[in-house]
């Protein structure tokens, strides 16, 4: 899906979902090796979607912070809806939490982002939606970050596409 979307044939993906968090290396056009954190939501959509409402913030308001981020440790949905809480008590703005919520997204997939380096980094699922994260990374890591058009779909649209290939391969095989 990201090949068919960018028309790039070297890069790492990064595919956040509501659940979970892939890192795939792509070489030639191809899935090389392949990481990801599917223990629990943490750092996931739903985990953003949670420190969003305790927030009081939309998700595009969340994904708009990304400077001064205050330094959350806990990226556990349930945990980290208790420290957002006690930093709110402490005094701290929530675009500064929001920031924090960000960076701690960008941390938990930084590790496996760093094995898997590329020059490119493209970013899909519904966090590739996040804009401060696509900031994030960029500054973190020095690379280039792109979103695909579809983020959302690319799944879908690798499928189709894998589908289509196939289809013309047999049909030119007749």
């Amino acid at each position: 899906g990201a090949v068919f979307q960018s028309g790039k044939t070297d890069f790492t993906l990064l595919d956040i979902g509501g659940q979970d968090t892939k890192v795939v290396k792509v070489r030639n056009g191809q899935a090389v090796d392949f990481m990801t954190n599917d223990r629990c939501a943490a750092s996931s959509g739903r985990y953003l979607e949670n420190m969003a409402a305790v927030l009081g913030l939309s998700l595009e308001e969340l994904s708009a912070c990304s400077e001064g981020p205050v330094e959350l440790n806990t990226t556990c949905a349930i945990f980290g809806e208790t420290e957002i809480i006690a930093r709110i008590v402490e005094g701290y703005s929530s675009q500064s939490l929001a920031a924090g919520v960000n960076y701690s997204l960008y941390r938990r997939s930084a590790t496996m982002l760093k094995q898997l380096a590329s020059e490119t980094i493209i970013l899909s699922g519904g966090c590739a939606l996040n804009g401060a994260l696509r900031r994030i990374i960029a500054r973190e890591l020095g690379k280039e970050v792109l979103v695909l058009p579809r983020p959302q779909l690319n799944g879908a649209i690798g499928c189709c596409a894998w589908g289509f290939r196939k289809v013309a391969a047999s049909k030119t095989n007749e």
